[in-house]
């Protein structure tokens, strides 16, 4: 059971993130667990002050550096016990973090944080390449915010994601490997056949197509769950989302998977999984260490 969960105050207008958080927190609700809205200007003590000692989660938007820290160390205190640690929480939201765990089952990828070394780093992989910031990419910008066709491209683009929150100051430039296509988002940007994972110390618990189009499976194939569960695995992080893509090798059989991208699962978006199953799941199998239990 989880008695309690923390909800972050959502943004204004509403969009897909905050449809994901109100369901999330619904069905929290309905689980047993009683809700604290976590305004962004909320002394970390204060967030846990009607909150029952034991397990919680947090539902919402990925927080700034040291925010999770503080929070983690404020339920802490209080004998609440958060799923993930705060350097569990940076594995799964900083790529350059889960990056070494994940070499060999992720496309290849070099660092750079300046606008001179990605174009270094470019040149060193190879046309073309994909850029994204520590923590996101800007793929709701199209394709042109986040592929470079060559070293100079590559230069422009990560001098843009550097001002940016989502790079935390560091950019990724990875190999842009071939995915089975599934046709293009209305803002072109090419989506692969691609699902998103939920897991709970290194175990599946839902997945869904990442991109919603009948075109891709609606739940992730067995392959890409091992995939999911090896990274869930080699990472270390109890609950943890998980992007599998499909490697675009014609008619090979089986078809062969690659991990896009890492989450802490408290801060992803549901891609279309039902949240009350989902959440019942981790309610039911809740087994993360909380400080009440150790008194």
């Amino acid at each position: 059971m989880i008695p309690f969960a923390l909800v972050d105050e959502m943004r204004s207008p509403p969009g897909p993130a905050e449809a994901d958080m109100l369901a999330s927190a619904e069905s929290l609700k309905l689980l047993g667990a009683s809700l604290t809205t976590l305004r962004r200007d909320l002394p970390a003590h204060d967030a846990f002050r009607y909150g029952a000692p034991g397990r919680a989660l947090w539902i919402g938007y990925i927080p700034p550096p040291g925010r999770y820290a503080e929070i983690h160390a404020a339920a802490a205190a209080a004998f609440i016990g958060l799923p993930n640690s705060p350097e569990e929480h940076r594995r799964a939201t900083e790529l350059d973090a889960a990056y070494p765990r994940l070499v060999g089952i992720t496309p290849e990828t070099l660092w750079a944080s300046t606008a001179a070394e990605a174009e270094a780093a470019s040149a060193a992989l190879g046309a073309p390449v994909f850029l994204k910031g520590a923590v996101k990419s800007d793929k709701e910008a199209g394709p042109e915010a986040c592929f470079a066709d060559g070293p100079g491209a590559a230069r422009t683009l990560a001098a843009r994601l550097l001002s940016s929150p989502r790079a935390r100051g560091r950019v990724a430039i990875r190999r842009a490997v071939p995915l089975r296509s599934a046709g293009a988002a209305p803002n072109g940007f090419p989506m692969a056949h691609e699902w998103r994972v939920f897991t709970l110390h290194g175990e599946p618990l839902a997945s869904s197509r990442y991109w919603q189009t009948e075109a891709i499976a609606a739940a992730a194939p067995a392959g890409a769950l091992a995939l999911a569960a090896e990274a869930s695995r080699r990472l270390d992080v109890p609950f943890l989302a998980v992007d599998i893509a499909e490697l675009a090798d014609g008619d090979r059989w089986p078809p062969r998977y690659t991990v896009v991208d890492v989450g802490d699962g408290q801060f992803s978006g549901l891609c279309g999984i039902s949240a009350f199953p989902l959440w019942a799941r981790v309610a039911g199998a809740a087994a993360w260490s909380c400080p009440e239990e150790e008194r």
